[in-house]
């Protein structure tokens, strides 16, 4: 591939000289067609060689091989995490193509690093560093079809696949962490960058309106509830007025009509679980947003707008990084040193207090051709947006959780996400909080090549002693509430759900009763 890359480049660079900036793949076909693996390494080769505020490497590979590349967009450009001030530069990382049918984030975050490095956006980078992911599932862009996203309005010569080439979704994957596209994500940009902001790029999947934007904060309220609020109530409105202004796109917060023949039931956002990737960078005391452009606009415009936005988000992190990196510093001493937050395993999805307005159309019977909706109609609607969580809680342990060091995928894994893992030198006789399991629930099918389940049971205090070389998560780091969720027993999307302790539940060969979970609450 480098040699086959190399020409290309070349070729390339004999077409664009000096100070005339290539095209992306969509902007060259017309909007035609949108980005191959290929094209995307080609177009960021060039840029590399064309500025030196761009560079270009690898962070992994995919199921198939294939290496997954990053572009990195500074002023001077860093050779890594350590090189950039993060007193005074915000750190936004832009991800594209998780999902490979829904393509529009791929090409518009090449235009943007190209007009960052090379166009009118460069004084941006006066405040920002851009690390940007623009083909996350690359084995899913390869599999081109005009059959797959037929009620897509665009691009007409195909897309690839939702799923990668394990048949995972990768959306769904940031818990478990199973897939070597999301490992390698973690593992050579997530962690070693520890992006301020993390942006997320899909498409739509339904409703219809006239907003070609939708957009998401992180939805799960076990986040640092300070960049919660900052990330929902200041930033993306900030970022969606100033899209309208200066590009002239509309935006609306992410979701769907509850009831598409009666709208004004409301709009109801995506789930909160933190197994989405924008839910789960605000577990890390972090600010996310979720884009979905629009499904029925077209393919030029969703580009266009996805575009305007990702400038927008940019501007927003360049007048206001100070904030967010303050915010940002607040939250990860808040839960070092508390006070501590409930852990709640149970939600409930409310109305916020002002409706949001939809530009949709008259709802009428039948299935709705999406080319021709028929008449267009003004909706105020209750916006369903609000999780909040159920029944009073448990308070997270005082000094933490305890498993046994044989308990090995369990410490694997949280050593993954970053989670601070220990070891016990020494015996420690204590007051622990043991969960005694009643019942395990299961789903009814598979799920993610899962067949997860929940825990049913009740808590007890036991006076206990736990040996040395038991693994040990303090409660007093940064990631304690991220911990807790893949701790807790009753976690919806925890490592419990997701059968990591199964092994560790039954009491023997012949004892078909479930022992107590293995982790105690210290």
């Amino acid at each position: 591939m480098g040699m086959t890359l190399n020409l290309a480049v070349a070729a390339w660079l004999l077409l664009f000289p000096a100070g005339e900036e290539p095209p992306t793949r969509a902007e060259k076909s017309g909007f035609i067609e949108t980005s191959s693996y290929m094209d995307v390494l080609e177009f960021l080769h060039v840029l590399e060689t064309k500025s030196d505020l761009v560079r270009v490497g690898f962070f992994g590979t995919s199921a198939e091989g294939r290496p997954l590349p990053v572009a990195l967009i500074g002023s001077p450009c860093p050779e890594s995490p350590g090189d950039v001030d993060r007193s005074q530069k915000t750190v936004i990382c832009i991800q594209a193509n998780i999902h490979a049918g829904e393509v529009e984030g791929k090409d518009a975050c090449l235009m943007l690093v190209r007009e960052v490095a090379c166009g009118g956006l460069r004084p941006l980078l006066d405040h920002v560093v851009l690390v940007v992911v623009p083909i996350l599932n690359a084995d899913g862009n390869e599999r081109f079809s005009k059959s797959n996203r037929r009620h897509q309005a665009g691009p007409e010569a195909g897309v690839g696949t939702r799923a990668n080439a394990q048949n995972l979704d990768l959306n769904r994957d940031f818990m478990k962490v199973e897939s070597p596209e999301v490992a390698a994500l973690f593992k050579g940009v997530l962690l070693p960058w520890d992006p301020d902001l993390f942006v997320d790029c899909h498409t739509t999947n339904g409703s219809l309106h006239d907003e070609p934007i939708t957009w998401s904060p992180p939805t799960n309220p076990l986040a640092d509830p300070v960049v919660f609020e900052f990330n929902r109530n200041v930033m993306l409105p900030w970022i969606a007025s100033r899209t309208k202004e200066r590009h002239g796109y509309l935006s609306i917060p992410y979701g769907n009509f509850m009831d598409r023949r009666n709208p004004e039931k409301g709009w109801r956002t995506f789930g909160h679980e933190p197994r989405y990737a924008s839910n789960y960078w605000g577990f890390r005391n972090r600010f996310s947003i979720l884009i979905e452009m629009y499904v029925y606009a077209p393919f030029e415009i969703r580009v266009r707008a996805c575009y305007g936005f990702l400038v927008s988000i940019v501007e927003f992190c360049a007048a206001h990084g100070s904030k967010m990196r303050m915010r940002i510093r607040e939250a990860d001493r808040r839960a070092e040193e508390g006070p501590r937050p409930l852990f709640h395993h149970e939600f409930e999805l409310k109305a916020f207090p002002d409706p949001v307005v939809i530009r949709g159309y008259v709802p009428k019977p039948g299935r709705r051709d999406p080319k021709n909706p028929g008449e267009k109609a003004r909706h105020v609607v209750p916006h369903y947006g609000d999780f909040r969580p159920l029944g009073d809680g448990r308070p997270l342990p005082e000094k933490g959780y305890l498993f046994p060091r044989g308990h090995t995928n369990v410490r694997d894994k949280l050593c993954q996400h970053g989670i601070i893992v220990r070891e016990l030198h020494e015996d420690v006789t204590g007051r622990f909080e043991v969960f005694n399991i009643k019942e395990i629930v299961f789903s009814r099918s598979l799920f993610q090549g899962h067949l997860t389940h929940t825990f049913e049971g009740e808590w007890a205090v036991e006076e206990k002693t736990v040996q040395a070389g038991f693994c040990f998560v303090p409660i007093d780091q940064p990631l304690a509430m991220l911990a807790a969720y893949m701790l807790e027993p009753e976690s919806e999307d925890g490592l419990a759900f997701w059968n990591y302790m199964d092994r560790y539940i039954t009491r023997g060969t012949f004892d078909p009763r479930p022992a107590p979970y293995p982790v105690l609450r210290w």
